[in-house]
């Protein structure tokens, strides 16, 4: 039975879940792709004797002239190596320990949002951040990611995020069939937060899979725009498209504001 689109209807609850994609949301994937890469040359150089920094320059090479798919396929052609190495490359790859730093904005608002009122009992009130004082109301924090569950709980660890959010979604924990856009993730999130549909904002960058089942459960949805981002360049009809359209995270903020300036003028 499909969805009903509920983004019409007028949102009056107060934002209480404040919920975040992950990949060129909060970090640049292409860290990732780099790590990743650093750990294939390193496993290469160890094992087979080879040059470390000229197998990962080679790599980003190819990943610029080519874009993904058959990186490694030729790295071992062009360094001699069977192409058998291929499903161990990617093994590599996937489950190796990577190194990520945030987005700037990122670690910004997150600290800002989680510091929100049940935290700053006993504490001075005129130092918390404005948003926080702005906002008289406890936000709870989530995330909804797809990929490999081993592979994006690497990223989570990584980032330290499992401190940060009330609760994560790794959609790939309950089958690839649960991947955005499917309504399984977004339906835990209100499940184990005791939230309803309006109370979710839902902050992502891609518009192929982010927003369309949010919008029609009923959630507010944001689009960030992340130049060098895999999503940057696309564009698509406004039932895929968020409700709003940020470039900093830090835009958020008076988005948020804005939605419970409507509750309380309503």
């Amino acid at each position: 039975m499909p969805l009903e689109n509920t983004n019409k209807l007028p949102k009056t609850v107060n934002p209480k879940a404040v919920v975040f994609d992950l990949d060129d949301t909060l970090y640049d994937e292409r860290q990732f792709v780099s790590s990743g890469f650093k750990a294939v040359a390193q496993y290469l150089a160890g094992s087979y004797g080879l040059n470390n920094q000229k197998l990962f320059l080679q790599m980003q090479q190819l990943l610029c002239e080519e874009g993904r798919g058959r990186i490694f396929d030729r790295v071992l052609l062009d360094n001699g190596l069977d192409s058998s190495l291929v499903s161990l490359l990617v093994e590599v790859y996937r489950s190796h320990k990577p190194v990520l730093e945030f987005y700037p904005d990122a670690g910004e608002i997150l600290r800002d949002l989680k510091i929100s009122i049940p935290y700053l009992k006993g504490s001075n009130w005129e130092s918390a951040p404005e948003i926080a004082r702005d906002l008289k109301f406890e936000i709870k924090l989530g995330l909804i990611t797809d990929g490999a569950a081993g592979v994006q709980w690497n990223k989570i660890k990584a980032l330290g995020l499992e401190d940060m959010m009330d609760i994560i979604i790794v959609s790939d924990d309950f089958g690839t069939e649960c991947w955005k856009p499917s309504p399984v993730p977004y339906q835990r999130v209100m499940d184990k937060l005791g939230v309803v549909p309006e109370s979710c904002v839902y902050i992502g960058d891609n518009p192929e899979k982010d927003f369309v089942t949010a919008r029609k459960l009923g959630w507010h949805t944001v689009r960030i725009w992340r130049p060098g981002g895999m999503c940057f360049a696309i564009k698509k009809d406004l039932l895929y498209e968020a409700d709003f359209e940020i470039t900093d995270l830090q835009q958020l903020k008076p988005i948020l504001l804005n939605l419970w300036t409507l509750k309380e003028d309503g």
